[in-house]
Formats: C-alpha cells, sequence, structure tokens
C-alpha cells in the first residue's frame, strides 16, 4: 500500500516556462490536446515498484503537490523458488511532465514525459523475514536534480507557510514516503539454532549471562526473541557480545577534525549481504553469525550489524562514548545502529547509509532498541517508553537500563578483533571507471536502437570536475546547491535534466539497473545530446565510491 510522501522536490522555473517558450516561437494554433495543469511549478508525481533483474513493475496514479496522497494498493508477483530472495524492492518517485513538441510552424503536439526523482531499496530479505513492515521511508533524492529544487517554507506567527497548495508544514527537509508492505501468503526462513555450541567464557561468566536473559525472558518475553547476548562466531563457536568491542584503527589520521565525517562514509560503503535464501539466512538478523574486522574488511561483504560493530569500535578509537545498539528499524528489519554522545547530547547513527540523527529525531529509521552494548558491559531496555525519539539514553537510569554484569563478575575483555590489522592500499582504479563509463554508453545506445544517440563529449569532462567534489561534500555534508546553479549557467541555451547517482561497488548489473530506472534515455527530441561521467573515489581495501552523472541536453527553440 502505498499512502502518501511528504517534501517532494519542485519543479524550477526553467522546467515550468519550457513549454510556454515553445508555443510563442512558433505561430500555431492552440495544442491538439487539452492543456494540461501540469505547468505549475508543482509536481504531478507517481510511484512505481519493480525488482532487479525482473521485468515486472507496478505503478500508482499521478498525484498533484509535494504532499501527495495515493491511499493505492499495488502488487508484484514473484517466485520464492528463484533467487528472488537476493533481489531488492525498487521503489521510484517521477514527475509527470506535459511537454509541447512543435512539429512544424502550424502544428503543436504535447507529449507526457516522466522524470525520475529519486528512489528507495528494500531488500526482499528484510520483508521476506518480517513478512509485513510498514511506516516512514526516507527517499534517496539525487545529490544533484537539475530542473528541480528543495520546497521552501517559512515561519510565520501561525506556524508555518509553505509553497505548496495543501498548505502543511514541512517537518523534515529530508523526501519520505508512508508505505505499507506485506507478503502473501506468509513464509517463513528456517534459523540457526546455536544454543548447542561451545561457549569460549568461563563457567561462572557464562552461567552469569544465560540467568541474566532467563530473568529477562520473564518479565519482558517479546522483547529478547530476536538477540542473545551470547553471539555466533563464524568459528563455530560462542561469546559474550562484549568481545566485539574494541577501539579499533581507522585508515584516517585520528588528529583531523573531519575523521568522524570520514569513518562514517567509510563503513557506510562497504558491500552489504541483502541475501536471505536459507542457505544463507545462518548470517542475517542478530542471531546470526557475527564476523570480525578482518573478516568483514577481507570479504568485503557483511550484514547491517556487522558494519555496527565496526563503526562502533571507530568511534571508540577517536574517544566518542560510544555504544552498539541493537534493535530493528523499518528499511532492513533487525539490525544495529551505533549510539555516539558528544558533549550532553546523544546521536544515531546508520552504519549502512554513514547518517545520524539527533536521538530525538522523529524521523530516525530506527523503530525498536532492545539493549546497548560497550566493551564493558551489556544494558537491557526496560522502558516503558518504545518510541525512540522519547526513550532515555543514559545507562546510569537503572529504571530505564539493567545491565548484565556486577561488580563480582569479571566482565569478559579479550576482542575477537585484530587490534593490529594494518589497510591495504585499493587496486587502481582507472580501468573500472573506463569500463564502467565504456558500459553505460554502450546501454544507453542499445535501449535508444530506434534513435540515433549523440554524445557530448565537452560536457561529459564538466561533469567529471563536479563528481570529484560531490564525494567530499557528501562526505562532510556541505551544501551543494552550487553545483546545479554552476550546470545551469554553463549551459543557458539548453533545457537540461540531469541526475547524480552514488552507490557502493558490488556489480555492473545493479549500476546498469539504477541507470534505466531514470528512465534518461527515454527521450524522444530528435536533437536530444546526452553526457555521462563517472568517477570513483578509492578508501583503503577496496572500499570503492562510485559516482555517475547522467544529462541531457534539449537546444531551445
Amino acid at each position: 500500500m502505498v499512502v502518501r510522501a511528504t517534501n517532494i522536490p519542485v519543479r524550477s522555473e526553467e522546467l515550468t516556462q519550457t513549454s510556454s517558450r515553445k508555443s510563442s516561437t512558433a505561430t500555431a494554433p492552440a495544442s491538439k490536446f487539452m492543456p494540461f495543469k501540469s505547468m505549475s511549478s508543482h509536481p504531478h508525481v507517481f510511484v512505481t515498484i519493480s525488482l532487479k533483474d525482473h521485468h515486472l513493475s507496478s505503478r500508482t496514479s499521478s498525484a498533484e503537490g509535494t504532499n501527495p496522497m495515493w491511499n493505492e494498493q499495488l502488487k508484484l508477483p514473484f517466485n520464492l523458488k528463484s533467487d528472488a530472495t537476493k533481489r531488492v524492492l525498487s521503489i521510484d518517485l517521477y514527475d509527470e511532465v506535459v511537454e509541447d513538441l512543435v512539429d512544424n510552424v502550424t502544428e503543436v503536439y504535447q507529449r507526457i514525459s516522466s522524470k525520475w526523482l529519486g528512489s528507495l531499496k528494500i531488500p526482499l530479505a528484510h520483508i521476506f523475514t518480517n513478512q509485513r513492515i510498514e511506516g516512514m521511508f526516507e527517499m534517496t533524492i539525487p545529490t544533484v536534480l537539475l530542473g528541480y529544487t528543495k520546497p521552501t517554507f517559512a515561519a510565520t506567527d501561525q506556524g508555518y507557510q509553505t509553497n505548496n497548495s495543501e498548505g502543511l508544514p514541512h517537518m523534515s527537509k529530508k523526501t519520505h514516503i508512508n508505505l505499507f508492505i506485506s507478503l502473501e501468503p506468509n513464509a517463513e526462513i528456517p534459523r540457526m539454532m546455536s544454543n548447542g555450541l561451545e561457549c569460549i567464557e568461563i563457567e561462572l561468566v557464562e552461567r552469569q549471562i544465560k540467568m541474566w536473559f532467563e530473568q529477562l525472558k520473564l518479565e519482558f518475553p517479546s522483547r529478547v526473541t530476536k538477540w542473545s547476548p551470547l553471539i555466533t562466531l563464524l568459528t563455530g563457536k560462542r561469546a559474550c557480545i562484549t568481545r566485539l568491542l574494541h577501539p579499533l584503527k581507522f585508515p584516517f589520521d585520528k588528529n583531523d577534525e573531519m575523521t568522524e565525517f570520514k569513518i562514517r562514509r567509510f563503513v557506510s560503503l562497504i558491500p552489504l549481504q541483502n541475501d536471505a535464501s536459507p542457505s544463507n539466512s545462518c548470517c542475517s538478523g542478530l542471531n546470526g553469525v557475527w564476523l570480525s574486522n578482518t573478516q568483514i574488511l577481507g570479504l568485503m561483504t557483511s550484514s547491517n550489524k556487522d558494519l555496527g560493530v565496526l563503526l562502533t569500535c571507530y568511534y571508540l578509537e577517536l574517544g566518542y562514548p560510544s555504544w552498539l545498539i541493537l534493535g530493528s528499524s523499518n528499511t532492513c528489519g533487525e539490525c544495529c545502529y551505533v549510539l555516539m554522545r558528544k558533549s550532553s547530547e546523544f546521536f544515531i547513527i546508520d552504519p549502512a547509509s554513514g547518517k545520524k540523527y539527533s536521538s530525538k529525531d522523529v524521523y530516525c529509521p530506527l523503530t525498536s532498541c532492545f539493549c546497548l552494548v560497550n566493551q564493558y558491559n551489556v544494558w537491557a531496555n526496560i522502558q516503558r517508553e518504545q518510541r525512540i525519539f522519547m526513550m532515555q539514553f543514559d545507562v546510569n537510569r537503572s529504571f530505564d537500563w539493567r545491565p548484565m554484569f556486577q561488580k563480582v563478575v569479571d566482565i569478559p575483555k579479550e576482542t575477537i578483533h585484530d587490534v593490529t590489522f594494518r589497510y591495504e592500499r585499493s587496486f587502481h582504479v582507472k580501468d573500472l571507471q573506463q569500463t564502467i563509463q565504456a558500459k553505460i554508453v554502450k546501454k544507453i545506445n542499445s535501449w535508444r536502437s530506434h534513435k540515433k544517440t549523440i554524445w557530448n563529449r565537452y560536457v561529459c569532462e564538466n561533469l567529471k570536475q563536479i563528481l570529484e567534489k560531490l564525494e567530499d561534500d557528501v562526505c562532510f555534508e556541505n551544501d551543494f546547491d552550487d553545483h546545479a546553479e554552476m550546470l545551469k549557467a554553463l549551459y543557458v541555451n539548453y533545457k537540461i535534466t540531469g541526475y547524480t547517482i552514488n552507490n557502493k561497488y558490488t556489480n555492473l548489473s545493479s549500476i546498469v539497473n539504477d541507470i534505466k530506472n531514470t528512465g534518461i534515455h527515454l527521450n524522444l527530441d530528435s536533437k536530444v545530446e546526452f553526457a555521462s561521467s563517472v568517477y570513483i573515489k578509492e578508501y583503503a581495501n577496496n572500499v570503492l565510491s562510485i559516482w555517475i552523472f547522467l544529462m541531457s541536453l534539449t537546444p531551445k527553440m
């Protein structure tokens, strides 16, 4: 069920006035079609859902405004016997735009085109495991989205005044979509039973852990079903979860004031394993297999919980009071986030995206918190209030958090990580960069086999310079609106549409699928020119940030 969306980008003046300019240049009668109201700055938004490498898709009707509402049910069949659980459900936002096409000096035709605005990707593994998910999901909007601007609003005596017809205040600057997703019929993934595995802890510690956990089960049975303080290692043995946390060195200068941004960016670019098939389910979820730092950076694949562990260790090395949060989110189900305290304020970090939220942010994707962990103890959440933004995170409050270890028990301190791990330089990425660029050109040419595709090489060089700056802007959370204004000033004689795509590197097919979803190749104007550029920022141990800029340029009449 697609319910509604908030804070959709609005059309810029350039896009909304294109039609009127074209009509005035031709001494033609009125269009053969009824005028469409979408010439205003308000977008006409619709939502599509699709699966990667899956030819079926479904879409909603279009709704006008920056806070559109649909309340429509979409269905998408898939076969569980195939490799569907390895796929990702892609939810894309588009704007329906009516463009005037001047056929000759006497006739003007109208064409409806779709402009891609952003996407949300949810692993089918998450849906398969949880059967049903719902809530507000944050959309990924391109860093540079040519032809669109962010909705603006100003404070008034009565509250907030927006520039949209609904008159609703924007509670967040980010775009969100309200979804209800379910799987029918229900299916279950077999869980790994690790209770019989050998435990490396001494008998006194193991007994204390089990007694504490059994007491929690009696008092809070619904809060302890998805996690355990004894975790399973890749060696096939069990250990106390506190052994996962220890200050670890990172591949950046510790004294650099921007290092906190860099470690978040670095961890967020490590590829995730989204496969929930029975053969791989033992690695997913909080009761699955936990990896060490050498295994994460050596295998270059991990689960969300492993990224949370690695980022917490980096924060401990920086000297921040930090805890690992075991909980669940609406985007990936069972997961680990990072709780960090700076001065007297608490922040929650999503290790998979690198985004940092205030603990009071109502839009934080973390939906539940089972416990907090650091290298010294485990604290179970016993608060009555379960909403994250209303929760107290001071572990010294005994009526909110229950510690696992008391002073009478020696806490396991030896970590499972390799504290002497040495980072290596990444391989040269120039060949990969050229391969991706050639693949993009080849695919767009094949998708437009019925039309001649013209590539503007001069524009490609300008785009590459912008991409190099965008990596730093995103990493350090700088403002990047100037890039769109610069491109608009450079190509004043063109009507331009363009997007940036930024992803961690997994494979070429994922990149091609993301490009095809934008629909930029569907421009049917006979004079349209295309430009694309690829930039790869390499970090240590072959952790890569892939940047792609796509643009179409149509000469103005």
